[in-house]
């Protein structure tokens, strides 16, 4: 019995090698070659199906001929039922829950831990939110309803913003940059919290042309912004 044991623990770690080798090639293989990426995600569910036969093939071989035999296959085979029932339906479950504690509609600005951004849509297992910096991310209900969401107010109250401002070639990039950041931070109607972000396009004959994403308090108070910014000597809004 005890051979049977050491036979089987080194058969795992055969498998255990293999499939780690196997892993680490295909990532390097998706490192230079994008398209086997998702090679990787079905590396994991064949992965489990291996482990699977093995702990049901494990059991035949060391337990085959014991009394008990019939009752642990059955064990194992609730275990399995039940591990994947947990799997497909948690989050199911966890969006109820999130919909009914929460009630929130899409359009809605949440935030929880260090993430925060719009709901795009509600699914059944899962939500979208776009950041504010412009990913769209895909959130099971299970992670959401093990955070705290901290705020959530509407999505007005972060507005996101993409305007160019053109800037007279007599104001070198540095100063026009610092001059436009304090200007919109400086104004009553940004957002403290969330600094614009200004980046430098090209230069045409008139000016520079710069980039500025910013937040408001709320879309109608983006003209007055606007209206900040032009009364910097040199500086014209463009769009």
């Amino acid at each position: 019995m005890i051979m049977k044991f050491i036979i089987a623990f080194m058969i795992a770690l055969l498998v255990f090698l293999m499939l780690k080798a196997v892993r680490i090639g295909i990532k390097r293989l998706a490192k230079r070659y994008p398209e086997w990426t998702f090679r990787i995600t079905l590396l994991s569910a064949f992965e489990f199906i291996i482990w699977l036969s093995y702990i049901f093939w494990t059991t035949d071989y060391l337990f085959r001929g014991k009394f008990y035999y019939q009752y642990l296959v059955i064990a194992l085979i609730f275990i399995v039922v039940g591990f994947f029932s947990w799997f497909l339906f948690r989050d199911i479950f966890a969006g109820v829950i999130f919909k009914v504690k929460h009630n929130l509609k899409s359009g809605a600005h949440i935030r929880l831990g260090e993430l925060s951004g719009n709901i795009k849509s509600l699914h059944l297992t899962y939500i979208r939110i776009r950041t504010e910096d412009g990913q769209l991310l895909r959130i099971p209900y299970s992670r959401l309803n093990h955070e705290v969401i901290s705020e959530v107010k509407n999505s007005e109250a972060l507005a996101a913003h993409t305007i160019l401002v053109q800037i007279n070639h007599d104001i070198s990039k540095s100063v026009a940059e610092s001059r436009i950041r304090d200007t919109i931070l400086n104004t009553p109607w940004s957002n403290l919290k969330e600094e614009p972000t200004i980046k430098f396009l090209k230069e045409s004959e008139n000016g520079n042309i710069f980039e500025i994403m910013l937040f408001s308090m709320s879309r109608k108070h983006l003209k007055f912004i606007e209206m900040a910014l032009e009364k910097i000597p040199s500086v014209k809004v463009i769009s």
